[in-house]
């Protein structure tokens, strides 16, 4: 089973990764977390916790979760802190989704191939990956960075963080703001396809994703984890009156 991982900096994000663990607890699947307030998840059953105080926050921080899981269980996915388990979601789907076991490679719940990239253009990282000579395909490196897994593939999992690690300490990608009224991001989706492509990992796509129901059984909702008792109550006695509606598995709730 792949180990699932996320990262959570600055209290606020700490005290919402809560939510996530806790529906994890749940259902009896541990989670790796990367915070630097370590002391919030003491209660956690189900969290393997690893301090990290950086200088400067990143989103490329997101390596290091994965780098910790794969140290671990040889399988990482990783799950954006801000993101719940979805009411209304079978029992059984969501077990089979959280058991998944993934094929050596790379898998990420949406790849936009270059044509449909729209604004998620990064001319600066992929300027910066020519440069250090990285050679990719651009239809693979507009990435959903939000939930993602690499599963060990002879070393080349090594060589997909080894590159992203080359790639986010480049000045210009460094560089990039983390929010910006664009692309609202610190452009590692594109850092994050342009290592899986030029690692030579087995980029799977979204198949085993999408096979797995495991792109549509999170929610990205921000919930704050004080309300978690009452929101389990009201969907408790809402399915006991048969008025919680089933999710609609039919698409992600993740955008």
């Amino acid at each position: 089973m792949s180990l699932f991982c996320t990262m959570a900096f600055g209290e606020r994000y700490a005290r919402q990764a809560r939510y996530l663990i806790a529906d994890l607890r749940d259902q009896n699947v541990p989670i790796l977390i990367l915070t630097d307030h370590p002391g919030l998840f003491r209660r956690c059953g189900n969290a393997l916790v690893h301090p990290l105080y950086p200088r400067r926050f990143s989103y490329h921080l997101k390596k290091e979760a994965v780098r910790a899981a794969l140290a671990v269980a040889g399988s990482a996915t990783f799950i954006d802190a801000d993101c719940v388990l979805r009411p209304g979601a079978p029992a059984h789907l969501l077990h089979q989704a959280l058991v998944h076991r993934f094929s050596p490679g790379f898998h990420c719940w949406k790849i936009f191939s270059i044509a449909e990239a729209g604004l998620y253009l990064y001319p600066a990282t992929e300027a910066a990956a020519k440069e250090l000579g990285i050679t990719y395909d651009r239809n693979v490196i507009t990435c959903q960075e939000m939930l993602f897994n690499v599963t060990a593939e002879e070393g080349k999992e090594s060589t997909f963080l080894e590159l992203w690690d080359l790639l986010a300490n480049h000045p210009d990608v460094a560089s990039l703001p983390l929010r910006d009224p664009v692309h609202g991001g610190g452009g590692e989706g594109t850092v994050m396809g342009i290592s899986s492509s030029g690692s030579g990992i087995t980029i799977h796509g979204s198949k085993e994703m999408d096979h797995s129901m495991l792109s549509r059984v999170f929610w990205h909702c921000a919930l704050d984890y004080r309300m978690r008792p009452w929101h389990k109550a009201r969907a408790s006695l809402f399915a006991r009156c048969g008025l919680l509606p089933p999710a609609d598995l039919s698409r992600s709730a993740l955008a």
